[in-house]
């Protein structure tokens, strides 16, 4: 007996295909942008987002194929050191501090 109809078990949490596939180096904001651009076929059940493995599997295959290698989120730029120098020029004059620089 063939039946189309796929169970509970063939399907896998977004998460767990990010722990499986490309040896977990992709996020899972990359994970679902794939799925949000049509990219990678889903089901949802509520607010589940549920992957069938022979689809994430050809999907992987199809990543490789045509690019040799997954699409890597770009390393976020080192932060630039703030420099100490001084761009304003300064203050001409004498400046005093505490009570006696009060003017009445």
């Amino acid at each position: 007996m063939n039946t189309t109809s796929t169970a509970a078990g063939d399907f896998i949490r977004v998460s767990a295909a990010k722990a499986k596939y490309f040896g977990g180096a992709m996020s899972l904001r990359w994970w679902y942008k794939q799925i949000e651009t049509g990219r990678l076929p889903h089901h949802r059940a509520g607010a589940t987002v549920l992957l069938r493995p022979a689809d994430v599997e050809a999907f992987v295959a199809e990543t490789y194929r045509d690019k040799g290698a997954a699409d890597e989120e770009p390393e976020p730029p080192a932060p630039v050191p703030v420099s100490k120098s001084r761009s304003t020029p300064r203050r001409g004059g004498l400046r005093f501090f505490g009570s006696e620089s009060r003017h009445d």
